[in-house]
C-alpha cells in the first residue's frame, strides 16, 4: 500500500495536482485574438464580433482558417450585428497551430460545432481565394 501511495504522490508531483495540461490553442487565442474577441469570447464593445456561438464560424467554416490566416475587411454579420473593423493576418502561424486554435475557439465558445482535423484546415488554407 505504501508503495502505490508514494507511486501516486510522485505521479501528482511530475504532472501537478493543478496544473492543467498545456492548451496550444488557447495560447494561441491568448496571445492572438483575445485582445479584440475577449477572454470570454464575447467580442469588444460592438467593435469586434463575438465568437461565442458565433453563426458567421458555423456558417462559414470553410473560410475560418483563411480569415485567421489572411486576415479580413469590410462588414460582416455576425450573430445579427454588423462588424467592419479590420482584422488583422497571421502569416506566421502554422496549419496546426491554426487548427489547435480553432479548435479551442469551439471547445471555449461554440463546444457543439464539429472538432477540425489538420487536413480539413490544410486543404482550406489551400483553396483560401
Amino acid at each position: 500500500m505504501t508503495k502505490n501511495l508514494s507511486s501516486l504522490f510522485l505521479i501528482v508531483g511530475l504532472f501537478g495536482a493543478c496544473n492543467p495540461l498545456p492548451n496550444p490553442g488557447k495560447e494561441v487565442y491568448v496571445e492572438k485574438c483575445q485582445n479584440c474577441h475577449g477572454i470570454d469570447g464575447n467580442g469588444l464593445k460592438g467593435l469586434y464580433p463575438p465568437l461565442t456561438n458565433a453563426d458567421y464560424i458555423k456558417e462559414n467554416r470553410e473560410r475560418i482558417a483563411c480569415i485567421i490566416m489572411n486576415g479580413m475587411e469590410g462588414e460582416i454579420m455576425v450573430n445579427g450585428k454588423v462588424y467592419n473593423e479590420k482584422m488583422p493576418s497571421n502569416p506566421l502561424l502554422t496549419e496546426a497551430e491554426i487548427t489547435n486554435l480553432l479548435n479551442y475557439i469551439n471547445s471555449a465558445f461554440l463546444p457543439e460545432n464539429k472538432t477540425f482535423t489538420l487536413k480539413e484546415v490544410s486543404n482550406n488554407l489551400r483553396d483560401c481565394k
